[in-house]
């Protein structure tokens, strides 16, 4: 065993597709000799640890190991999964800009003696959600 691979924080598991049955295999950058395959990435996954600890020797070090993916697939594929994560990163973040708003519009209406009732009709949304966010100063 290399002792790069012993005192690396961090390893990069490179996952192939094998056919179209579902079965994928999987090696480490750092030590191509760590390989395994499985019925799916997760199955695949927890096998690279199993085949990482069989390799080492340490069964502590291939469980705190961080396993970066780098999942090989279909150039086409590889564009979609990326745009749908940005897209999906990009609504939590705007999702928690409208948390932020909605409960300043909520805590000023308070302030301001408007109707609990009449702040959800405003923001759209129910009572019950106003006194939440009014609350959560």
């Amino acid at each position: 065993m290399a002792t790069t691979l012993k005192k690396s924080k961090r390893l990069t598991a490179v996952f192939e597709r094998c056919d179209r049955s579902g079965w994928w295999s999987a090696h480490l950058a750092e030590e191509p000799g760590v390989l395994t395959q499985g019925r799916g990435i997760d199955q695949t996954r927890t096998r690279l640890r199993e085949a990482l600890w069989a390799w080492t020797d340490d069964k502590d070090y291939a469980d705190r190991v961080e396993l970066v993916d780098d999942v090989r697939v279909d150039a086409r594929l590889d564009r979609l999964i990326r745009r749908a994560r940005d897209e999906r990163e990009e609504l939590e973040r705007a999702r928690a800009r409208v948390a932020k708003h909605m409960t300043q519009a909520a805590v000023a209406a308070d302030e301001l003696g408007i109707s609990r009732r009449d702040a959800a009709a405003l923001l759209g949304v129910s009572v019950q959600r106003v006194q939440q966010l009014a609350k959560g100063r």
